[in-house]
């Protein structure tokens, strides 16, 4: 189990580093009634990254079979998808970033933040975990790397369950930082936000170049 939690690592890393949600929770935080909808929101995300990692699971266990070959085979052939897909929104984001000179802006939606309901930020937070490209489909590599390792079933939902803490850890620090720094929590956090909003797309076309590039030799090697 050491060596499957030792391979998602990397990607819930990946995960975490995902300026966009990060900027969302900031900009609920600060806004009326901040800490309870930027729960929700947390709440959104983990059950999103939940249910994507176990569907995945579930999904290429039955598609490798019950032989080692057959979870090595599907296991690389994930990876190998995913790497490339990565990639590829890599470029996209690299080819989106604010030219020099240019001011980024935040779409639209952001600025109805302050004013979301606890549900629709429970519905955000899935939306960001579970439908956008590069946490899916950094969260369907995870899923195929458990699998390969072969262990039972229960192992590989505790492995799930640590990826999805180690996903979550960038989302929580906001919230962790308006529950322990008071008065001063709104100045940090808007902070962040416009550095995050400034480094957005550079930020997530690196991370994706980089796993998108490890997952493909790891399965190129096998």
């Amino acid at each position: 189990m050491g060596s499957a939690v030792a391979q998602v690592l990397p990607l819930a890393f990946g995960v975490v580093a995902s300026p966009l949600p990060l900027i969302a929770v900031i900009l609920i935080l600060v806004g009326p009634s901040g800490r309870a909808k930027a729960m929700s929101f947390l709440a959104g995300w983990l059950a999103g990254i939940l249910v994507v990692g176990l569907v995945g699971v579930l999904l290429v266990n039955q598609a490798s079979g019950s032989s080692s070959d057959g979870y090595t085979t599907a296991g690389r052939w994930a990876r190998a998808i995913v790497g490339a897909a990565l990639l590829a929104l890599a470029v996209q984001q690299w080819r989106g970033r604010p030219r020099a000179g240019e001011e980024p802006t935040q779409p639209k939606w952001m600025a109805a933040l302050g004013d979301i309901t606890p549900v629709r930020s429970a519905v955000l937070g899935v939306t960001f975990a579970a439908i956008k490209p590069k946490n899916l489909l950094l969260t369907l590599a995870a899923a195929g790397a458990i699998s390969e390792t072969g262990i039972p079933l229960a192992q590989e939902l505790v492995v799930l369950g640590v990826f999805t803490v180690v996903a979550t850890l960038g989302i929580a620090a906001p919230v962790l930082v308006s529950l322990t720094m008071g008065d001063r929590a709104d100045a940090v956090l808007q902070g962040w936000g416009a550095w995050l909003t400034k480094h957005n797309a550079v930020v997530v076309a690196a991370v994706l170049v980089v796993i998108g590039v490890i997952l493909l030799v790891q399965a190129a090697v096998g």
